[in-house]
């Protein structure tokens, strides 16, 4: 903390001045400003600094160390907590709980192991300041306030502190990191939205069908079959999550589609890509650490839209900030990052400051917790019962997220593992680089692909995934793997024609990458199926009469009234009608007793053209309906083996993945209803066309009170607050967990609250 002399002394008491300038043997006489001045003047003298730390006590060098390897500003309640762990203060016998009474320090007492002595020792000093802002009161070294700072100009003279580093044995078994399989994986990921959008659920999440069908494909897969849903995985989720932020993968409209740029970061070198991945990670708010610490229960606004808040993504980068420390290629212990963290950076994540606004409202014991949700983002963990095990579960427990999960899947680190469970990492030589802000050095993929007379293609490592993604355009993928196969099909050539691909552009770009050339059949067939689809004639706007089965339809052609009024033959049950004739056709067939469904396209007046019951059973008033009806029926309707549809809840819950809410299926079914749509089919649909998520159903105790300002306080009180949970709609209501009732219970008798066994 930069400050001038002048305006750090003017916040002290004149009390205070006067002990530091009778230690500093300065004058003391004379009114405050005048003292101010004379002190300002040796402040920050380098000789009175060195003759300073000489004479602090060994518990007061210690704070001071501590202030040093945070940067010169600590939290008082985080340096209070390290000095306690570390055993150079004492645990205080008991807090004192609410009042003014705290007893202040005392700078004589200097083998005092009470934290408040050896603050006082260190203020005055003049090494050690305190800040009280917002109390509107003068600042004492005696009383610490909410922060504790060394400024700048004595920081700099002070002699630096490092953490020794310590080092681990080589590690019974090693998860390397893998760079290859997180470029593969990603291709895999994006090549799911290409042709058709990956489709996303009303919570925004990809429907477990296409996970398992994603994740059967990667090369680091996490058992999607036995998920619930993508919540529960990882590194899947990890991977759409830098997917999103890279730009190649976009949501839209219910689904995530491809970017733009798709083709041309494929084609970018690996060590490019693995470093714009690594950025994105850096930056990411799609994914959250604190939601994939193992059993970490958490509560609170926000938890559920699985994102990264501010903070939790600025304790990322300073853990990997630290990381970026340690030395590259040797195995260093988790629990050593761990400990660095602890020192050089206690409150990465919770700021303790945040806490202390009142702190004169407790003791100078107290130390505030930040997880009972008093932190930024009012988020509770109710496993954490005091600040030891709190920071044990929750920072600490980001810290190994971060190592063994993001960084590893990065290939950052590789990490080291012991009976199943990681106890150690190295930064590899390409993290070492990513670390540096360098792209990794990697050599050029050759592209290695053998394509077969039997119109199968295997892609050998190296391929590229650039070439992986060029050969999904206009090739059946059969495999992804080491080695990677396809099959060249009618269907998928004209499938690549209509991306644009010619059969020209196909045999270049198989000539180009094939190891061995392309066959000589294998080239013809291409060259056949492409002249075979520039013969196909799409007719847009005709008119199409369809029959129900091929004898329906030769009967019509037979017939001398209605056969000269038909066109060509498309098929066994499917004819032209030339415009001009259609209105002539129509009445005939009416004539005949023969009633057509007479489809005028998807933009045409809803007529009634079906029937649906209170079961759900969908009557279609036309042997051959419109294929326009089907069409907006199929997302939402299941259909049977005798070609019968009915609403089922597996069929309205496939609706509502796909994006329609309730009140669409029910206009849906009414635009084309005969008369007033059942009420029990719109009950039906709205009770089943929804995506409810995960619930929770769970036993707890109620504490009811009798004022609403009694609530208030008790919410208000850290010893309190942890245990409760107000109910919505009620402020005299709130939920105490099972395993906190007796803690409660004990708490409140102390305060004299007679409780009751009934709510009133």
């Amino acid at each position: 903390m930069a400050v001038a002399a002048q305006d750090l002394l003017a916040t002290y008491t004149s009390a205070a001045l006067q002990a530091m300038a009778r230690a500093w043997h300065v004058e003391g006489k004379g009114n405050k400003a005048e003292l101010v001045a004379r002190l300002a003047e040796t402040l920050y003298d380098p000789a009175r600094i060195d003759g300073a730390l000489a004479a602090l006590s060994p518990a007061a060098r210690a704070l001071v160390d501590r202030l040093t390897l945070a940067g010169g500003e600590l939290a008082t309640s985080v340096a209070r907590v390290q000095l306690q762990s570390a055993g150079v203060v004492d645990l205080p016998a008991r807090a004192q709980g609410w009042g003014y009474g705290a007893r202040a320090g005392s700078a004589r007492a200097l083998d005092s192991r009470r934290f408040e002595d050896v603050v006082a020792r260190a203020g005055l000093l003049g090494i050690v300041f305190t800040a009280r802002p917002h109390t509107g009161t003068m600042a004492d070294p005696q009383q610490p306030g909410r922060t504790l700072f060394i400024p700048e100009p004595i920081l700099s003279r002070l002699p630096p502190v490092t953490v020794e580093l310590e080092r681990a044995a080589p590690p019974p078994q090693v998860r390397a990191g893998d760079a290859a399989a997180l470029l593969r994986d990603s291709y895999v990921l994006l090549s799911f939205a290409d042709p058709e959008p990956i489709p996303l659920t009303t919570r925004g999440q990809i429907p477990k069908r296409v996970l398992v069908r994603i994740d059967e494909h990667l090369r680091s897969p996490e058992g999607a079959a036995n998920a619930r849903s993508e919540d529960q995985l990882g590194r899947l989720p990890f991977l759409r999550a830098l997917a999103e932020d890279v730009g190649l993968l976009l949501p839209r409209l219910g689904a995530l589609v491809l970017g733009d740029e798709v083709a041309t970061v494929l084609g970018r070198p690996a060590g490019e890509r693995q470093q714009r991945f690594f950025e994105a990670y850096r930056q990411t708010a799609h994914w959250c650490e604190l939601l994939r610490i193992p059993g970490l229960a958490i509560s609170g606004r926000g938890v559920n839209l699985r994102t990264a808040p501010a903070n939790v993504i600025a304790g990322r980068r300073r853990v990997i900030a630290e990381i970026a420390t340690l030395p590259a290629g040797e195995w260093i212990p988790l629990d050593h990052l761990v400990h660095r963290m602890q020192l050089a950076a206690y409150d990465f994540l919770f700021s303790r400051v945040l806490l202390n606004d009142n702190y004169y409202a407790y003791s100078s014991s107290y130390t505030p917790m930040p997880y009972s949700g008093a932190n930024e983002l009012g988020w509770t963990f109710p496993d954490a019962d005091d600040e030891a095990s709190g920071w044990k579960l929750v920072e600490a427990g980001m810290i190994r997220v971060v190592v063994c999960e993001a960084l590893h899947w990065l290939a950052v680190v590789d990490v080291g593992v012991s009976d199943e469970r990681p106890v150690s990492f190295r930064v590899t030589p390409s993290g070492a680089r990513l670390l540096r802000g360098e792209a990794p050095i990697t050599a050029e993929a050759a592209p290695n692909v053998v394509v077969q007379p039997n119109f199968q293609i295997f892609a050998f490592e190296p391929t590229g995934e650039d070439v992986l993604f060029t050969l999904d355009r206009f090739a059946e993928r059969r495999r992804v793997e080491q080695v990677s196969e396809y099959e060249l099909t009618r269907e998928s050539v004209y499938r690549g024609a209509r991306r644009g691909l010619d059969e020209a552009a196909m045999l270049e770009f198989l000539e180009r990458v094939s190891r061995v050339g392309v066959p000589q059949n294998v080239r013809r067939s291409l060259e056949e199926w492409g002249t075979r689809h520039r013969q196909i004639t799409v007719r847009r706007g005709v008119r199409l009469l369809e029959a129900a089965d091929p004898a329906t339809l030769d009967a019509l052609v037979a017939d001398p009234a209605v056969g000269p009024l038909l066109g060509p033959r498309l098929g066994s049950t499917a004819v032209l009608v030339p415009a001009a004739r259609l209105e002539l056709l129509y009445l005939r067939l009416l004539e005949r007793g023969q009633l057509p469904a007479l489809s005028e396209g998807p933009s045409a007046a809803p007529g009634a053209a079906l029937h649906v019951d209170a079961a759900g059973h969908v009557t279609l008033r036309h042997r051959v309906p419109s294929v326009h009806v089907r069409g907006e029926l199929r997302p939402f309707c299941d259909e049977q083996a005798t070609g019968a549809l009915c609403l089922t809840p597996q069929s309205l819950r496939r609706g509502a993945h796909a994006g329609l809410s309730a009140d669409e299926i029910v206009g849906r079914l009414q635009r084309y209803h005969e008369g007033v749509l059942p009420e029990e089919v719109a009950a039906l649909v709205r009770r089943w066309a929804r995506d409810w998520g995960d619930g929770a159903l769970v036993n707890v105790t109620l504490l009811q009170v009798d004022r609403a300002e009694t609530l208030r306080d008790l919410l208000a009180d850290p010893e309190l607050r942890r245990y409760l949970q107000p109910l919505t709609g009620s402020d005299t209501l709130a939920a105490v967990q099972p395993q906190a009732v007796e803690r409660l219970r004990a708490a409140l008798d102390a305060r004299g609250m007679v409780l009751g066994d009934r709510l009133r």
